[in-house]
């Protein structure tokens, strides 16, 4: 649902929506304005039925929000209330409604001494992220200290080894207070169709909903979900939460994840009653309706994918890891229904591979040169992690043997080779998709030049040159003794050019210099 008011703080005063949101975007930093000409804002809101102003604490911390945060940009913190912090030496973040940029190895410190709204401190950070129009937002409440953020700037972060945005915090329990959560993040995504990450204490954490955060060094981050579904990565491992169910990582004595996640579990009816911020949570009543959600979901996904939209890729293996590992999710949904989307599914993963490799032998008395091209093998990839894939030829654009003399005429003789995939993964890691192919050459590609030199009969040479080349510069990739090379190291586009790989060797041995540059492409070529 999406409203536009003048005065942000109005809209905490109508009406409070369970596991949705009020989406009003925020100015970037660049064009900011004061709060009073209403700027815009991502506020994760709750549910009755009642048109009055809410009580509860948590619909206050959101008034304040909506009161003092209007002129956000991405990348930017927003003191709402209590003691903040920013740095040690940032004199002018030090009141409510103060706006700073944040930058990296930033350190934010939020400390409350009780769980009044008067006594509860906040702060309010917008993220941006891989989506340049959606910016993640963090509520840091109680008592809570973030450090070493590592900010998303633009595109070129994606390939970063690490998800980011990224950050390290830790919180803990408000002196004198009995109840749950009394400290932590609640990070948000207000986007509805895009899937936004970020990483947490190691972590990776994606979500297209709202998440309650907690962390305590030398002992655990719990994740526990308000709405909608979330995916966390830690250590090589995986684990999916739906709304009112949790998830825990291990965490060392400095913060950082140890372990794999723990699979979800359901909050029990007193963890309910006992949290600080009640609105937050609220008891799941039909389970059927969320795991139609996530189907209904995957679905849309599917149709942007197939459109033709392949950032949606990474949306369609989301949702089908939701429904497959999230407990009590895939149960419920129709057989013939689930069969339906997963085959669709299936329509968007359909893809071409390109190969490109080109050979360079040179030495003083000779140069050598083969370059060969296949230009595209269709891979279609299922839901449940098997291909299909078509063997496709891997054809000599050229050829040459030119050495520094001759003593006659030379004639070139080729013959394609023919390649096949052995493996194929797609993987969503943290924001992007880790692609990794095995192509085996099935056919050895074959070239001679023969020297013609009456009455000497015809002598010849430069057989297997490429074979020869390519096999020895890429060792380290090579599945022996099975023709069959491993490429794990794709750069993730998240376009009609999927992913890309390209890789340069080169070498000097005995007086000659061999050169191979070799590209690969995955292109996205959805069925309609």
């Amino acid at each position: 649902m999406q409203m536009q008011l003048s005065n942000p703080a109005a809209i905490l005063l109508r009406l409070m929506l369970i596991a949705a949101f009020v989406v009003i975007p925020a100015q970037p930093a660049a064009a900011q304005a004061p709060a009073t000409q209403g700027n815009d804002l991502f506020l994760p809101l709750v549910a009755n039925n009642s048109t009055a102003a809410p009580a509860g604490l948590y619909a206050q911390l959101l008034q304040r929000v909506a009161q003092h945060c209007g002129a956000t940009g991405l990348n930017q913190i927003c003191y709402v209330n209590g003691v903040v912090s920013l740095n040690a030496a940032d004199d002018g973040f030090n009141a409510p409604g103060a706006v700073a940029d944040l930058t990296d190895g930033a350190i934010v410190r939020v400390t409350s001494t009780g769980s009044s709204i008067d006594q509860l401190s906040a702060a309010w950070l917008r993220l941006r992220t891989v989506t340049p129009d959606h910016a993640l937002t963090i509520l840091a409440f109680g008592n809570v200290q973030i450090e070493e953020i590592a900010l998303f700037v633009n595109e070129t972060d994606l390939n970063n080894e690490k998800t980011l945005p990224s950050l390290r915090f830790a919180s803990s329990p408000i002196a004198g207070v009995d109840k749950l959560g009394s400290s932590g993040l609640i990070v948000a995504n207000p986007a509805e169709e895009d899937l936004l990450s970020l990483t947490l204490n190691g972590a990776a954490l994606t979500l297209g909903s709202t998440a309650l955060v907690e962390a305590t060094p030398g002992a655990e981050m719990k994740v526990t979900m308000a709405s909608g579904a979330s995916r966390t990565e830690a250590n090589g491992g995986e684990s999916t939460a739906a709304q009112n169910q949790q998830v825990s990582v291990p965490l060392d004595a400095s913060g950082n994840a140890t372990g794999a996640p723990t699979t979800a579990r359901e909050l029990t009816d007193d963890e309910f009653l006992a949290q600080m911020l009640d609105e937050l949570l609220e008891k799941l009543k039909d389970q059927i309706a969320l795991a139609n959600t996530a189907l209904e979901r995957l679905n849309r996904a599917t149709d942007r994918c197939v459109a033709g939209q392949a950032r949606y890729i990474y949306n369609v293996l989301y949702w089908v890891r939701v429904i497959e590992k999230t407990p009590g999710i895939k149960g419920l949904i129709n057989n013939t229904l689930l069969s339906q989307a997963y085959s669709r599914a299936a329509n968007c993963l359909s893809f071409e591979v390109v190969f490109d490799s080109t050979v360079n032998t040179t030495h003083p008395n000779l140069r050598m040169s083969s370059h060969l091209n296949m230009e595209g093998m269709p891979v279609q990839f299922l839901v449940d992690g098997r291909f299909i894939a078509i063997n496709s030829s891997l054809d000599y654009v050229s050829y040459s043997y030119i050495p520094s003399q001759s003593c006659g005429p030379i004639s070139i003789a080729k013959t394609a080779g023919e390649l096949e995939v052995d493996s194929a993964s797609l993987q969503i890691a943290g924001n992007k998709v880790r692609v990794a192919t095995t192509l085996r050459v099935s056919k050895m590609p074959d070239e001679s030049a023969t020297i013609s030199c009456p009455p000497a009969p015809p002598l010849v040479v430069g057989e297997d040159h490429w074979v020869s080349v390519f096999f020895n510069m890429h060792e380290d990739l090579w599945q022996k003794p099975d023709p069959s090379f491993r490429f794990s190291e794709w750069k993730y586009n998240g376009g009609v050019n999927f992913a890309e790989a390209v890789y340069v060797r080169n070498n000097t041995d005995s007086g000659f210099t061999f050169d191979t540059t070799t590209y690969l492409i995955l292109v996205h070529t959805p069925v309609q």
